[in-house]
């Protein structure tokens, strides 16, 4: 029998879709390519069969539940941030991973000697991981209207997740969490979390510190069963309004530059010279991120 090729669109509605289908058809060995990925077209060979799957959210749905209830609240969480890696080489141990959990349930988790269930765990630890480690490594700046706007570029798509958790951190607070690797924004003005597309100017992007320029929220970026608590094809939020800067001078606040001394001042104050361990400093806070920390010299972060 050949092995099947789901071919998804809708994003992670999609995918869900598709693996519904999969688990359904006891499909021992499937892949699992999104539409629009390079070479989608022309997937499909001797030993191959080209399935295309369009997504049904009820499905979709559904799907997530069986995932909650018949494994685990864990697996459901797996799901979500292996779609978040953008890694379309971990959908087929994915779907191996959750058919052995429909099978043998929560206990899924302890067969780490399967490649399929090491896979999974291993790459949902790291974007975990990312997660939680941007949790205290963003950095916000103060714009001129009192906004604040932090500037990211990591691994895998977790802006969203920064969002919930900035949501409840910075709750008095208007702000824009900005992923410049993927152009997304996520902002907050105090009552709603939206997601929409962003540009930077080229300027910004020369300086190493990307503006975020005015954005009309365009479609959910948010999986199922997370949505945000508004409309994607709104006029744009007084948050996001507020984001539109020019290239010129005026775009953070006065107090802005005195902020960051600061925190370096404090940043040089509370560090202890006898304990300086540049590889334990890298371990804990990669320097892919340092490039957006104030407390770190330019010329480090950009090494």
């Amino acid at each position: 029998m050949n092995d099947p090729i789901y071919i998804f669109d809708g994003g992670f509605e999609g995918l869900l879709t598709a693996l519904a289908l999969a688990v359904a058809a006891g499909a021992l060995s499937a892949r699992f390519v999104p539409a629009g990925a390079p070479g989608a077209a022309g997937q499909g060979d001797l030993f191959s069969l080209p399935l295309r799957v369009i997504a049904d959210s009820e499905r979709a749905g559904v799907f997530m539940d069986r995932v909650r209830n018949e494994i685990s609240d864990g697996a459901a969480g797996c799901v979500l941030q292996l779609w978040w890696a953008e890694q379309p080489e971990l959908f087929t141990p994915l779907h191996e991973y959750l058919a052995l959990g429909f099978k043998h349930g929560p206990g899924v988790n302890g067969f780490r000697t399967h490649p399929a269930v090491r896979t999974v765990i291993q790459a949902a630890r790291k974007v975990g991981l990312e997660a939680h480690r941007l949790m205290g490594l963003l950095r916000f700046r103060e714009l001129a209207d009192g906004s604040l706007y932090a500037p990211v570029s990591p691994d895998a798509n977790v802006a969203l997740v920064l969002g919930w958790h900035f949501r409840q951190r910075l709750a008095g607070e208007r702000w824009v969490i900005h992923d410049l690797r993927r152009g997304l924004g996520v902002f907050w003005d105090g009552r709603r979390l939206e997601s929409c597309e962003i540009a930077s100017g080229p300027a910004w992007a020369a300086a190493g510190t990307p503006a975020p320029a005015a954005a009309a929220p365009s479609r959910s970026a948010l999986p199922a069963g997370r949505r945000a608590e508004t409309r994607y094809d709104e006029a744009p939020s007084p948050a996001a309004s507020s984001m539109e800067v020019s290239e010129g001078g005026g775009v953070w606040s006065v107090r802005e530059a005195q902020i960051q001394e600061l925190w370096k001042s404090f940043f040089g104050a509370v560090a202890i010279p006898e304990r300086h361990n540049p590889e334990q400093q890298r371990r804990c806070m990669p320097r892919r991120y340092w490039k957006y920390l104030v407390e770190i010299p330019q010329e480090q972060g950009a090494g």
